[in-house]
């Protein structure tokens, strides 16, 4: 008899604890979904208000002075709204086709702010854009537009285009209470008929390709008229160290001059952590990237191109990430490694009197040869 009444009193305290328990996370989810409600409300508050802003807001630019989209860039970033407030010297990103890119991301807190990285976009006319929500939250929303055109405030633009503000698209209007990225993509093929055939000096763009205007547009580094200037600080690639790699993001802390095919370990697991011994890399012209697990398992990347924060561009582009298990989980110690190929039509060709830019050697005014040493 006892021992029924012990375990009755057990049983009652127990469930008297159960009912307790559970009363306490009924309040607990319901005071969380109380604050994610009022979250959800601020965000919408500040993007109706955001909206309203930009509606009497008239842009003006003369966007011949900017930097120009080529056929090998087809966009231009800017950083800030109206393209860095019509200025040429203001931080820009050419992009290539193919390649995402984050522009915008929402930042975790009880405010949600959203921040933009790049703010508005010159483009080639007609050319297709693919815009991407993703990643921290574990959803992802793809939306392909047609035709875009240059923009002056990316986001505003975003927000009231109905191929991407909604459930049609990537929810960008909606999605502020998430902590979320947003990026975009130039698509393939780009139409390149509106650019001219020739631009520079006699006709001749070495380092570079014609912009919208006419000019040559050089790459990273390279200066003058022609784009014939090269860069003599050992922070730009060369022939002969085809791949750079830098300690920070943003091609910034001390950096590391890399041989043509010499695999280089930019990353490691251990401990179950991502450990970034290089965060950025810049590549010599379009040279063929290849990124590999223990130097086994490899990844191409063609045409390559400078990276300016190697981790984010793992997750934006899976379809080079996930061929080496870059974004998987950190418990697996692997390194990661990246090299550059030699180009055997470029490495003799003379740095002074010649040009490899796009991979076959090209003389400059008064030299010809295979490699560009013999005076006309």
């Amino acid at each position: 008899m006892m021992a029924k009444f012990i375990f009755e009193l057990n049983f009652f305290a127990c469930f008297i604890l159960f009912v307790k328990c559970n009363t306490e996370l009924l309040n607990e989810e319901w005071i969380n979904n109380e604050e994610s409600h009022k979250i959800l409300h601020r965000s919408r508050r500040s993007l109706e208000e955001q909206f309203f802003e930009e509606q009497n807001k008239t842009y003006t630019c003369d966007t011949s002075i900017l930097p120009q989209p080529t056929a090998e860039y087809p966009v231009v970033l800017f950083e800030g709204i109206n393209y860095n407030n019509c200025s040429a010297n203001g931080k820009h990103r050419r992009l290539r086709t193919q390649v995402f890119e984050k522009w915008s991301e929402n930042l975790s807190g009880p405010n949600r702010a959203r921040k933009h990285k790049w703010n508005s976009m010159l483009m080639l006319p007609g050319a297709n854009l693919t815009f991407r929500a993703c990643c921290p939250s574990g959803n992802n929303y793809l939306s392909t537009v047609d035709n875009w055109n240059n923009t002056a405030n990316l986001h505003y633009s975003v927000l009231t285009q109905d191929d991407l503000k909604g459930p049609t698209g990537i929810w960008y209007e909606r999605w502020l209470h998430w902590v979320m990225s947003f990026y975009i993509r130039v698509d393939d093929p780009v139409d390149t008929t509106s650019l001219p055939s020739t631009c520079g000096d006699n006709g001749a763009c070495y380092y570079g390709q014609c912009g919208l205007t006419g000019k040559c547009e050089c790459a990273d580094g390279y200066s003058g008229v022609d784009c014939g200037t090269a860069p003599t600080n050992d922070s730009y690639p060369t022939e002969k160290k085809p791949l750079v790699l830098f300690k920070d993001v943003d091609y910034t802390g001390t950096y590391l001059p890399v041989n043509p095919d010499d695999f280089k370990r930019f990353a490691y697991n251990q401990r179950s952590a991502r450990e970034m011994e290089y965060k950025s890399m810049r590549v010599l012209h379009n040279r063929t990237m290849m990124f590999a697990r223990n130097i086994i398992y490899t990844q191409k990347f063609t045409p390559g191109d400078d990276i300016p924060d190697m981790a984010e561009f793992m997750i934006a582009n899976p379809n080079v990430a996930d061929g080496i298990w870059y974004n998987y989980d950190p418990h697996y110690e692997v390194d990661f490694h990246v090299k550059v190929e030699m180009s055997g039509a470029c490495f003799n060709c003379s740095e002074t009197n010649g040009v490899c830019y796009t991979g076959s050697c090209l003389c400059k005014t008064g030299f010809t040869g295979d490699y560009c040493d013999d005076p006309v």
